[in-house]
């Protein structure tokens, strides 16, 4: 017989499912926005001056040079940053630069400075921007472009545009742990579309070179920890749209276990509470709602179980958030892999642990968050900074 508990489990269902499916909903724009993009082609490509921070020799290093300094562009040149000469990914990028055409040097970066070694490495490398480069880009070592990635990513910018910007997507093949790390960095894709909560990501970012002076960026960079939050706020503190270039993401192929995960999520999380603190509010609220939810639901199903067999309807509207969840990572995976067939077969590696694995990513932010605030240094790279108070930005 129903009472007013299962009532209320009712009640509390339907609001769950209507969110669910708002959430959903959100995912087809994505997709939407995604192949919308995917058909805009370049036009005026100007000069650019490719800025690349490099610091020992990545495993993959060699293949991601490949794919940088064989880009379908007319005009480009590179400026690699790196520690020291005697840091092993000179001899890897001095062999890369001789088997091509495109102009590059290498630099040495005098170290951090209050921020980021990475940080402190770009700064260096713009430098050496010369009075023709129309457009400056940043570049992860860790980051595989394909052929036509730089012309996409500077199609991107336009009118009110201050960056264009691609991003990651880390192949979830490589265990368990590996498809958590894919299946979490993904999540930046469902706010990369909208311009109140969007990023730059360093790693693919296109920036006008007006807006790069007039904004102080190279001044900013040394300062900062995270070098693409920093672009971030510049630019958006000006007024200026970051917008997001699907035809401009890039793969990372690095398997992890469950320690590195862990810590990798960590220190991202604690770069965007620092700097990004709406991001973070949003991020945890969504989360926290999620995950209070699937409690929910679990209590209905004992409460089904042990008191009345009504509870379980609202128990069952609670817990469609867990299918929805994955259809909404599926959305996100397949709109990507539709418009980007250079990387086909690293968007359908290990799906069904990249589905799996989105299940686990909204109770790993809410790890993330509680063990952000607990943080008084961060370890990168090799390197420990001390965790940056943060900062409130209106922008």
């Amino acid at each position: 017989m129903w009472d007013l508990g299962s009532w209320i489990f009712l009640a509390l269902g339907v609001l769950a499912l209507v969110a669910a499916l708002a959430s959903l909903r959100e995912g087809v724009q994505f997709s939407r926005y995604v192949r919308r993009s995917g058909r805009e082609g370049a036009s005026d490509l100007p000069p650019v001056a490719i800025l690349a921070p490099v610091r020992a020799e990545e495993e993959a290093l060699a293949a991601n040079l490949e794919g940088l300094l064989d880009q379908d562009y007319p005009r480009y040149r590179v400026v690699f940053a790196v520690d020291g000469e005697d840091d092993p990914a000179v001899a890897v990028i001095e062999r890369a630069i001789a088997r091509h055409r495109i102009p590059a040097k290498i630099v040495l970066s005098p170290g951090p400075h209050g921020g980021s070694g990475k940080a402190a490495a770009l700064a260096r490398a713009a430098e050496e921007l010369a009075p023709g480069d129309r457009v400056v880009v940043t570049w992860d070592a860790d980051a595989r472009p394909h052929r036509h990635w730089l012309a996409s990513l500077v199609s991107g910018l336009g009118e009110g545009v201050g960056a264009a910007t691609g991003y990651r997507w880390y192949s979830p093949a490589g265990g368990f742990w590996t498809a958590v790390r894919s299946a979490w960095n993904a999540t930046g894709y469902s706010v990369l579309f909208r311009d109140r909560h969007n990023f730059a990501w360093g790693g693919s970012t296109a920036i006008p070179r007006e807006v790069f002076e007039s904004a102080g960026i190279r001044a900013r960079w040394p300062s900062w920890l995270s070098d693409d939050l920093a672009v971030t706020v510049a630019v958006k503190e000006r007024g200026l749209r970051v917008r997001f270039v699907p035809r401009a993401v890039c793969v990372t192929e690095d398997p992890c276990d469950r320690r590195a995960c862990v810590d990798w999520t960590t220190q991202q999380s604690a770069f965007v509470y620092a700097y990004y603190p709406r991001l973070t509010k949003y991020a945890a609220l969504a989360y926290a709602m999620f995950d209070g939810i699937v409690v929910l639901g679990i209590v209905g199903l004992l409460l089904a179980v042990f008191v009345a067999p009504e509870y379980a309807v609202g128990a069952a509207l609670l817990l469609a958030d867990i299918p929805l969840t994955a259809v909404k990572a599926e959305q996100r995976r397949a709109a990507l892999a539709g418009v980007l067939p250079e990387w086909r077969e690293t968007f359908t590696a290990d799906r069904a642990a990249f589905l799996l694995a989105s299940l686990v990513v909204p109770w790993l932010m809410l790890l993330n968050l509680w063990r952000v605030r607990r943080l008084t240094a961060i370890a990168w790279r090799g390197r420990t900074y001390p965790m940056p108070r943060p900062i409130e930005k209106r922008y």
